[in-house]
């Protein structure tokens, strides 16, 4: 065994080697893909059984207003219901889902005024995209009134000069609005390059429908996914965008292996804009990260030959240099069959020789009494 080790050194080190490098990359992957939380809504939610989380994109000028996203909660959960899908009380949630816009507006301050992006939302825009809070707390749907905004840091400091300004006022469009919090990008290379350095402004899809007509760009919904691709499919048939100006995908299996090994069998398509669908930046964000996942994965998995190819040529080697060979098979069964016949008739031989014994100290006590018999008669 020394021998071997001591002839095959540079060979073992090299597969120690690209091991180490397959691990080293597999590890890089893993923490890629867990780096934005905004494709991992359906993990967050799912407390029992399978969930997706599925993002719809569409073209400019055929996206959809808050009426047909009505429309489609009604179509979606009578599809649930025919397929026995239902939640486990009455009080609770099946699923949820988000919808939201972009636009550009001005906004000013007793201090300053920008001109700002901003995304309308509504639904749990905040459930699915958890931005980190600087201050204050997010609004939502269920407020009384919809007159409060969320500011990101860039807006907040050029605005007020400070992050701590939940509740004070802000003028977007002409109307006053009050500040329910700041907000700051996800703290990740992917978001920051999509994100952009432009102040952002987040504000109730309601809000601005009243003054600006502006169509829902991007719809997202976690729903139950008994079966893969059943959320997929749900959706897909229930929107009422045609095929031509939309796209649909699957967040919470994009970057897993079978979806990024999916990405790398149709790359170069993958990467063609055939539908004009407006991104938001956090879908930006994510195809940037798909790329750098595929390329992290392609690599390890092309490494894997090595280690692959050190397996069988040490198996091939083993093989030529042992001992057996298939012509000494019956040599060695008849041995072996001669060894165990050997130590069969021992065995007998020796349970033979323990009965004997046996019997002869079974006979002892009368051969005594016989003895004694005839000394009595003496």
């Amino acid at each position: 065994m020394d021998s071997f080790l001591k002839r095959h050194r540079f060979f073992i080190i090299l597969e120690s080697a690209a091991v180490v490098l397959i691990a080293v990359l597999m590890l890089w992957e893993s923490s890629l893909v867990g780096t934005l939380s905004s494709q991992k809504a359906a993990a967050r939610w799912q407390k029992s059984g399978r969930y997706a989380q599925i993002s719809a994109f569409f073209a400019a000028g055929h996206g959809m207003d808050e009426n047909a996203v009505y429309t489609l909660r009604t179509a979606v959960n009578s599809a649930l219901t025919q397929a026995s899908i239902t939640a486990p009380t009455d009080s609770a949630r099946l699923w949820y889902d988000a919808y939201s816009a972009e636009t550009s507006l001005s906004a000013a301050t007793f201090r300053a005024s920008v001109n700002a992006a901003v995304t309308a939302v509504g639904g749990d825009f905040f459930r699915i995209h958890p931005l980190p809070l600087e201050s204050g707390w997010y609004f939502s749907d269920s407020d009384i009134t919809q007159d409060r905004v969320l500011l990101d840091t860039v807006a907040a400091w050029q605005l007020f000069g400070s992050y701590d300004v939940a509740g004070m006022e802000v003028t977007i469009a002409g109307r006053p609005f009050v500040v329910a919090g700041v907000v700051s990008p996800e703290p990740d290379r992917y978001t920051s390059r999509a994100y952009g350095e432009a102040p952002r402004i987040y504000m109730s899809y309601v809000t601005l429908s009243d003054y600006q007509q502006t169509e829902l760009t991007c719809y997202e919904a976690v729903l139950p996914d008994p079966v893969t691709g059943f959320a997929q499919n749900l959706l897909a048939k229930q929107l009422p965008v045609s095929e031509g100006y939309r796209q649909i995908i699957e967040n919470s299996a994009r970057f897993t292996f079978s979806g990024l090994l999916a990405l790398l069998k149709d790359f170069a398509a993958s990467r063609m804009v055939s539908v004009p669908v407006v991104y938001p930046y956090w879908e930006n964000a994510a195809r940037m990260l798909e790329i750098h996942a595929v390329l992290l994965q392609l690599a390890w998995m092309v490494l894997c030959i090595v280690p692959i190819t050190g397996i069988v040529v040490i198996t091939v080697r083993l093989w030529k240099g042992r001992r057996l060979h298939f012509k000494d098979i019956p040599d060695y069964y008849e041995r072996a069959r001669e060894f165990f016949n050997e130590k069969r008739l021992a065995w007998k031989e020796k349970q033979a020789q323990k009965s004997s014994r046996k019997k002869g100290k079974e006979k002892l006590p009368e051969d005594l009494k016989e003895t004694e018999h005839e000394e009595s008669t003496l």
